[in-house]
């Protein structure tokens, strides 16, 4: 299998295995977003009747979202799994440094290309999470054709990015702890099979297959996962880095409504746009009546906390999904080519 068909074959896993993933799980994240616009813990009956909007403009948005996404990031970890391999082969178990040290560790060699892959899918994610955070929100123009023209009639071409630092923000640790806990939890159930049976060598050191978790130079069907497993290790995965990286999402939606987002009356004004000091409002509007600092502290958590509970829900059942699709997928194109 050429290079050019095995990038196109993530690209299709990728984008059907996120389209899929997010369509079953939009109406929780329309109740996460809602919740964080209006600054409250927890849904109303408003928020609850609103959850299809955005729904079209997001799984679509989705598909080459998760296709740039994923092509770059197997393309990436196998670039430095030939470094890697190209360094134990002349340095044999040295130490290294700089690349080669990420090239040859499993965990941060994932870090490093899950970066590289949402940098590349920020072409497409960011517009398409803009549109959805106002569609969900209920701040757009109406439907999406109405909104993006309100956008680029109010803000112009620049107001579709409008956010990119902040999601940026988010999104590269949320990508780094994502993919790094998924690959670490894969390969610990990889060593423990292969420790059970010497049919297969160990972790990290086989050349006879292209593990799913990023050797994708190597032209091989990728070594079959179990269903169950990719469905627990995705979700624990995607749990954790919705929840640890919440205030970053809290930010970013506070950046993308700017403009129409209020909070007890006063409107964000248009300097907040910028992160840190977006994030400086949320606190300093949190803590305004505290009268203690461990109040204080209590207030400000909570506040970059909204929504914590369905973005962890959300990122959970999300990952649970999209892993076991974007596996069956995988060795699915891999088969039929």
């Amino acid at each position: 299998m050429t290079t050019a068909r095995q990038i196109r074959n993530n690209f299709i896993s990728g984008a059907v295995a996120l389209s899929a993933s997010f369509a079953f799980t939009h109406p929780i994240d329309s109740i996460k977003t809602r919740m964080q616009a209006a600054a409250t813990a927890t849904a109303t009956t408003a928020t609850a009747t609103a959850t299809s909007r955005g729904f079209v403009t997001s799984v679509c948005g989705a598909g080459p979202q998760g296709g740039l996404r994923l092509s770059a990031y197997e393309a990436t970890r196998s670039v430095l799994a030939s470094h890697g391999r190209r360094h134990r082969s002349e340095h044999g178990t040295a130490a290294a440094s700089g690349l080669a040290r990420i090239s040859t560790s499993p965990v941060a060699s994932s870090a490093l290309a899950a970066v590289v892959g949402d940098t590349f899918s920020s072409v497409v994610k960011v517009p398409r999470e803009v549109v959805t955070s106002h569609l969900q929100a209920g701040t757009g123009a109406g439907n999406f054709q109405q909104t993006v023209r309100h956008i680029l009639h109010t803000e112009g071409a620049r107001g579709l990015y409008r956010g990119f630092w902040a999601i940026t923000a988010r999104d590269w640790p949320f990508m780094t702890i994502l993919f790094s806990s998924y690959e670490l939890l894969k390969g610990y159930h990889y060593a423990q099979t292969d420790a059970v049976s010497a049919s297969a060598p160990l972790y990290g050191h086989s050349h006879n297959h292209s593990h799913s978790h990023g050797h994708s130079g190597e032209h091989h069907v990728p070594r079959e996962f179990p269903t169950t497993m990719a469905i627990i290790f995705g979700g624990l995965s995607g749990g954790l880095a919705g929840f640890i990286t919440t205030p970053a999402d809290v930010i970013k939606t506070k950046v993308m409504l700017a403009q129409n987002a209020q909070r007890s009356g006063a409107q964000l004004s248009p300097s907040s746009a910028g992160v840190w000091r977006a994030g400086v409002d949320i606190v300093r509007s949190a803590t305004a009546g505290s009268r203690s600092f461990p109040q204080a502290v209590q207030l400000g958590t909570r506040a970059l906390f909204v929504g914590a509970v369905p973005r962890s829900v959300w990122w959970t059942a999300v990952c649970s999904i999209f892993f076991v699709s974007y596996e069956t997928m995988k060795r699915h194109m891999a088969t039929v080519n």
